[in-house]
């Protein structure tokens, strides 16, 4: 009975507050925004992505309001548990006669029911949003309650329970309802860690598992999940899922056992400090006081800037020294011990530079700044309520100290604590870079970006936090807005507002390069930063007038006493600073959107639109092709601008006159006038949709040539929404022909996403044209024009620029140094200008000359590439045919990684210069691998252009890793090749959706860049390196001269059939032409002492093989393949030993017994032991030998 009653008092007491409804409606809002975004963007059923009232979408749409959920509910957690303990009514509760587990069970029930409701929030949010949303039948799919209503049985109510459970549980101890918050703060930095930490490691098993919000279990399956299973099948029923929620229903309940256990119902009583034991005062003699005569009390400006001292240091020291301290010391821990190992592309090591700690580490989106601002934010609200809380709210509202002075000293006093985080963020970054062996330093650099930029960022977020809680008056509610705030600034842009003078503390955006340093943002970036700060002090003279003194929290009082607060000073103040709002929103605003367009995402789809509906019609017009290229380009790097003027040569190799010139030029450059050498009209001069039409007047008859003379500008006035453009600056020019004008219309500036397409009414059409379009075939504009280029720069007379071809000659004129380059014979229509101030290395080979063009810090890979340069050429010459140039050149950029391979000139980012092998555990030289494959692009890409269709990062990206597997064997060993293979194949390894496509058709990433390469590398162990090489020669050198049609996959697949043994035929079959997995397992393996020393093997093997197809439909085949059996010793760690016994043997469907007799040593035996097939499971094709009894 009491235990009834308990439960109802404190769900009647919270049922009438009026924060508790309205936390519940913040996240029922918060659900309905969210899902609404996602349902604006979810692509259609026919792009093969699951409708929105699927299962799986709706657990994808639910996860962050999810998260979201967990603050209200560790509030009202908390609130239940240490009410009595803040209100000092807890040694009177005590007394009662009630029973602890009445008194706790009776608050932890009313807080689970309370709890329940709001989760409840997010799938009633969900549903309401996908009601409201208006969408097409087809791309929401069948409404089912009972979807939305396990959903939240599953995910949202377990969730509910540990974060209440946990909240009570710490509040409970703490005495302190506030701790409840971060009850819920705790599950999802935890959820955070677990999903970016474990993952990195491939222990996504264990992130799953550990996930105290199952949010982990969510992303695997999003990865691993074919599109059948996301329409079909339910996410929460799986063994993973459940799995999860069982472990951590499980911590819950042990949580409240535990606090049931360790909570007393008695008075607390503070533990006692340790001190020195008292001893006997010794005698004193009584001393007369001379009299002093009364001090006069003085309440100017000193005494005031005393005051806002004091409070700004015991407000720093209640953050830093308190709690917030040791979580600092733990975040730095962290960086120390993780940071290094975050740098890593692909698994592979980065140095640590500064620019790049300082991204990962200090990033507003990194898990150790978000640990920090979710700290600080809540710090903002301890301390405007900390006298309050204390009973020392009329004492200090009594206090002669100006209500400015109290809020100031709190700013001052948080903003220190946040300087003093990123100071310990600083130093842990540079012991990061300590241990493991970096140099330089650059602690100036250090203090410039955290201390500096990144200070400055978060500073204006905790002076916001602290005016909410001023102006909202109440706590909890407090502590909401902000975060809703706090979310708001992060997801501003998904939102739909992007212009930064309406999103609080934003700014264009800037980041820091070895090469560019901040490249000019620092100039709009410090514009924004003093607009938010005039903002600001517009908020804090608000939150001072409207500051609570005493116990007049109303805001009719606080309405009042504003009038009276309201002094000249104030008003001064509060002038100036609507003055700079007006002052630096203006500038802002004639940058971004007066010397700039302003485009919100909409706005550019549109256009795009746009472009396709006007001038589509003229996609298959007869067009001149472009066969020469003529650029004298003036760069003034200090500047940020350049003017590049050029000639092209056109000639009709049509079989008909055309009569008209299409261009199409890029939207972020200005172009300029266009002239031809013979009479001309302009047609169209669109240049808001960059679309140009030259009407001539007598017509050019095929095999006639023409010259069209243009100019293109690149400058930075001023800067736009996003910031300075990055293609000129004072150090790291890279402007690509991408910039310059394009002869005829040009597909790939219309819409792509189906969704888009269809909003703006126009027809569906896949995103890559299919392997079966023949006019795709015969298009030569897709970068697979060949032309001579001739390009003259002009740059700094410190600066070394780079240009397609040969460098003809070098010269100083005015004070600027000029470089003329010009091609031998002609080459694929994409090339790049390039100025900085460069060091070069050489190097030979056969005459060929072999540069390194990089930025001088940046030289500790540099006699790696030049190696691996030299290796290529050797072993692609000789397997595939000559380099066609006398030139090869590695150019490096600033940017963050990637690279890019142009004829002769192989561009580099910076990011791509800082890979570290040396620290790669696996012991793999993956830049050498890498140069190795961006050299092969010389042939794969540059001399064999593919058609763009389906499968042509197949004929691009895949033979150019095969053919860096060659270069790596040749030059490095068997050894080195079987590491590359293994980097490569742990693509491969789970979370990843076996729904494919066939290589044949393959178009994205992963096809293109790991299975293909490894569908090619399965060939040749097979058949034969010779007999690959002998196909892809022949494919070259019937398709070396880029003359339509353009080569396909199919031609491809040709050659590689005309070498495969008919036996192996259906093998190539499998790996290219279907989407063929394989399920090989040894269930069993015994061994037998055999004559001669051998031992005999038996190995009890099961055997599978299906084809799915794109949309996960799934078809089982019998097996009748030659698949290897071996036997081999133990290597070490996770690599495989010496080989000991490897033979191919007929396998069929089912379970079969396969004896053989190997020699002796081996440790492991197993079906595909090289994992060369397309395994569902590769880590079970192999078993340990028994041990011997």
């Amino acid at each position: 009975m009491r235990l009834r009653e308990t439960i109802r008092y404190e769900l009647w007491y919270q049922a009438r507050r009026a924060t508790t409804w309205l936390y519940i409606g913040a996240v029922l809002a918060l659900a309905f925004l969210l899902a609404r975004m996602e349902v604006g963007g979810v692509v259609d059923v026919a792009d093969g992505e699951a409708p929105i009232n699927a299962p799986y979408m709706l657990a994808m749409m639910m996860r962050l309001a999810n998260i979201a959920a967990l603050l209200p509910i560790g509030v009202i957690a908390g609130e239940a548990a240490g009410r009595d303990a803040m209100t000092r009514m807890a040694p009177l509760v005590y007394t009662a006669p009630v029973a602890k587990a009445t008194y706790l069970g009776g608050r932890i029930v009313a807080a689970l029911l309370l709890g329940v409701l709001v989760s409840l929030a997010v799938p009633a949010g969900t549903l309401l949003a996908v009601l409201l949303s208006g969408a097409p039948a087809d791309v929401l799919g069948p409404l089912r309650v009972g979807s939305y209503a396990s959903a939240w049985l599953v995910m949202h109510l377990p969730n509910a329970v540990v974060a209440t459970s946990l909240a009570f549980a710490m509040a409970t101890f703490a005495r302190r309802p506030m701790v409840g918050w971060v009850a819920g703060a705790l599950l999802f930095i935890g959820s955070m860690l677990c999903l970016t930490m474990l993952p990195d490691i491939g222990q996504w098993t264990l992130a799953s598992l550990l996930d105290p919000l199952g949010i982990a279990t969510l992303q695997e399956m999003s990865q691993s999940w074919t599109p059948e299973a996301k329409r079909n099948d339910v996410p929460w029923l799986m063994t993973s899922f459940l799995r999860n929620r069982a472990l951590w229903l499980g911590a819950g309940a042990a949580v409240l056992a535990l606090t049931h256990h360790r909570f007393r119902l008695a008075h607390h009583v503070p533990a006692p400090r340790r001190t020195r034991a008292a001893t006997e005062p010794p005698a004193t003699t009584p001393i007369a006081l001379a009299p002093h005569p009364p001090r006069p009390r003085t309440f100017g400006a000193g005494t005031h800037a005393s005051q806002l001292l004091a409070v700004a240091r015991e407000s720093w020291r209640v953050v830093v020294i308190g709690g917030g301290g040791l979580v600092m010391l733990l975040v730095a821990a962290l960086v120390v011990a993780a940071a290094p190992g975050e740098l890593a592309v692909n698994g592979v090591p980065l140095a640590p530079s500064t620019a790049m700690l300082a991204d990962t580490v200090a990033d507003p989106g990194a898990p150790f700044t978000m640990i920090a601002l979710l700290l600080l934010l809540f710090y903002a609200g301890e301390l405007v309520w900390r006298d309050r809380e204390a009973g020392l709210g009329e004492i200090a509202g009594a206090a002669p100290v100006p209500e400015w002075a109290q809020l100031l000293g709190r700013v001052t006093g948080l903003a220190l604590a946040l300087a003093t985080f990123q100071a310990v963020l600083m130093i842990a970054a540079m012991a990061a870079q300590l241990r493991v062996g970096y140099r330089p330093i650059e602690p100036w650099l250090h203090a410039r970006l955290f201390l500096g930029m990144r200070l400055a960022d978060y500073v204006l977020l905790v002076a916001l936090a602290i005016v909410v809680h001023v102006i909202v008056a109440h706590k909890y509610v407090g502590h909401l807005v902000t975060l809703l705030v706090y979310g708001f600034v992060l997801f501003a842009a998904k939102l739909g507002v992007q212009h930064r003078l309406l999103v609080f503390a934003a700014d264009p955006g800037w980041s820091y390069s070895d090469m560019r340093g901040f490249g000019g943002a620092v100039g709009p970036w410090l514009t924004l930063q003093l607009y938010w700060a005039a903002w600001t002090a517009l908020l804090l003279v608000a939150a001072s007038l409207l500051w609570v003194r005493g116990r007049e929290d109303a805001l009719a009082a606080r309405l009042q006493a504003m009038r009276r607060r309201a002094t000249r000073r104030a008003l001064g103040v509060a002038a100036g600073a609507s003055a700079l709002v007006l002052a630096l929103g203006g500038f802002t605003f004639y940058n971004t959107n007066v010397l700039h367009e302003y485009l919100t995402p909409t706005d550019v789809a549109a256009r795009k639109a746009e472009y396709e509906r006007r001038y589509a019609r003229h996609a298959r017009a007869p067009q001149p092709r472009l066969e020469g290229v003529r650029l004298h380009a003036e760069l003034h790097p200090e500047q940020g601008r350049a003017e590049i003027r050029g000639t092209y040569q056109l000639v009709n190799r049509e079989a008909v006159a055309i009569d008209t010139l299409h261009v199409t030029t890029s939207p972020d450059v200005a172009t300029g006038a266009m002239t031809l050498d013979r009479a001309a009209t302009p047609a169209v001069a669109d240049d808001r949709l960059g679309y140009r039409v030259l009407a001539l007047r007598a017509p050019l008859q095929p095999g006639d040539t023409l010259r069209l003379h243009w100019v293109v500008r690149i400058g930075t006035r001023g800067f736009a929404n996003d910031g300075v453009p990055q293609m000129v600056t004072a150090n790291g020019t890279y402007i690509r022909n991408f910039e310059l004008p394009w002869i005829g219309y040009q597909d790939w500036r219309e819409l792509g996403e189906a969704s888009a397409r269809a909003a703006h009414g126009l027809p569906a059409k896949p995103a890559t044209p299919s392997l079966d379009d023949e006019a795709a075939r015969r298009d030569l504009r897709a970068a697979a024009e060949r032309v001579m280029v001739e390009a003259t720069i002009g740059t700094s007379a410190e600066q070394h620029a780079v240009g397609p071809g040969a460098l003809r000659r070098t010269w100083t004129a005015d004070g600027r140094r000029y470089f003329a380059y010009a091609t031998e014979r002609p080459i694929r229509s994409d090339f790049s200008l390039f100025s900085a101030r460069y060091a070069v290395r050489a190097a030979t080979w056969n005459g060929i000359a072999i540069e390194v063009v990089h930025h001088a810090a940046h030289a500790a890979n540099v006699d790696r590439m030049l190696a691996s340069a030299r290796a290529s050429l050797e072993h692609l010459s000789a397997t595939l045919g000559p380099y066609p140039h006398r030139q090869l050149r590695l150019v490096e950029h600033p940017g963050t990684g990637g690279l890019h391979a142009s004829p002769i000139n192989i561009s580099y980012q910076e990011g791509a210069a800082l890979f570290d092998p040396e620290r790669d555990e696996r012991g793999l030289d993956f830049p050498f691998a890498v140069v190795a494959h961006e050299l092969a692009h010389q042939w794969w890409g540059n001399q064999l252009t593919p058609a763009r269709v389906e499968g042509a990062n197949v004929m691009s990206e895949s033979l150019a890793w095969y053919s860096a597997m060659g270069v790596v064997e040749h030059a490095r060993g068997r050894a080195e090749l079987e590491r590359l293979v293994a980097f490569m194949r742990e693509a491969w390894m789970p979370p990843k959706a076996p729904s494919d496509p066939p290589l044949l058709r393959a178009t994205d990433w992963f096809l293109g860049y790991r299975k293909g390469p490894l569908a090619l590398y399965a060939l040749r162990e097979y058949v034969g390196a010779q007999s690959v090489d002998v196909a892809l020669r022949r494919l070259l050198a019937a398709h070396a001269e880029a003359r339509p049609p353009l080569p396909t996959t199919r031609d491809l697949y040709r050659e590689l059939e005309a070498v495969t043994p008919d036996s192996l035929r259906p093998l190539l079959h499998d790996l290219f032409a279907a989407n063929t997995l394989w399920d090989l397992t040894t269930e069993q393996v015994s061994a037998a002492p055999a004559p001669g020393g051998m031992v005999a093997l038996t190995l009890t093997v099961r055997a599978r093989k299906i084809v799915i197809d794109t949309s996960g439909t799934v078809r089982e085949l019998p097996i009748h393949d030659l698949v290897e059996i071996g036997a081999f010793r133990d290597g070490g760690g996770k690599a495989r030993g010496a080989e000991v016994h490897r033979q191919l043997h007929r396998i069929r469907s089912g379970v079969q017994r396969i004896t053989l007799t190997v020699p002796a040593g081996a440790t492991w035996a197993g079906v595909d032991p090289r994992a060369l097939l397309f395994d569902l499971k590769p880590w079970n094709n192999a078993k340990r030998l028994p041990a011997e009894p």
